[in-house]
């Protein structure tokens, strides 16, 4: 269920930025905005990705016993 969570923030945080993106072009001040955002947007993706896969790592060796 946090996997699948994970996943589908991500999804939802590449979406978010696509529509910032798009909302924002022509507003001179706001694409100065932009650019920040999308990257910690994007840092933010790639943390949920670490984190499901020390998830699944941690998850493995439960199961595995070791």
């Amino acid at each position: 269920a946090r996997g699948k969570l994970l996943v589908d923030n991500i999804g939802a945080m590449v979406q978010v930025a696509g529509n910032l993106d798009a909302s924002l072009e022509g507003d001179g001040k706001a694409v100065f905005c932009i650019i920040p955002a999308l990257a910690a947007i994007e840092q933010a993706g790639e943390n949920i990705q670490v984190s499901f896969d020390a998830a699944l790592s941690i998850t493995g060796s439960l199961n595995t016993g070791g």
